[in-house]
């Protein structure tokens, strides 16, 4: 017995399994990465999409050698290799490496700075480097910046600071405060 199966259009592959007596075919469709989108490539690449159509991206990240590459061109596709949207940690992984080679990857304007062209709000420690934060129990503790999301999120809050002196000071600030909240 023959059979013939029409393709569509942007499938980029056919399953064909034989559960039981019945014969199952499962068409997946390609993704649609648009650009910004960070995808994982089974290659172990992490890349930061241009134009997914043209193959062409703004970085990309060899996890095997910790290489990153940057405005520069793929094969369409990306040679046949399955892709999918990166997770929180492969994110993080290229957002580093960027970050290690002094650059920053600017999501609104979909493009790759240098860090010293951006204004930055207040003061950040360089990668690796030294800074203070507060603990949830008013502690001071220091740590090193390796550019993650909870020194982001440290960051961005304001639990960030140079000195353990400013972050100090800060803790009296705060406690000064809640009782004035909680008196």
């Amino acid at each position: 017995m023959k059979q013939t199966f029409e393709i569509p259009d942007g499938c980029n592959r056919v399953t064909i399994e034989l559960q039981g007596n019945k014969i199952v075919t499962t068409f997946e469709d390609e993704p649609e990465f648009k650009e910004g989108d960070i995808i994982y490539v089974t290659c172990s690449k992490i890349f930061i999409v241009k134009d997914f159509e043209k193959g062409s991206f703004h970085a990309f990240l060899d996890t095997n050698y910790d290489d990153i590459v940057l405005n520069d061109f793929l094969s369409p596709k990306f040679g046949g290799f399955k892709c999918r949207i990166a997770s929180l940690d492969e994110i993080n992984k290229i957002k580093q490496s960027l970050y290690k080679v002094g650059k920053i990857w600017n999501a609104e304007k979909k493009c790759i700075e240098d860090i010293e062209d951006i204004e930055p709000k207040r003061w950040r420690a360089k990668y690796n480097e030294r800074c203070w934060i507060i603990t949830d129990t008013f502690s001071v503790i220091d740590q090193y910046d390796i550019y993650c999301g909870i020194n982001d999120i440290r960051y961005e809050i304001g639990n960030y600071f140079k000195t353990k002196e400013q972050a100090e000071e800060a803790v009296e600030k705060m406690k000064e405060l809640l009782k004035q909240i909680n008196p």
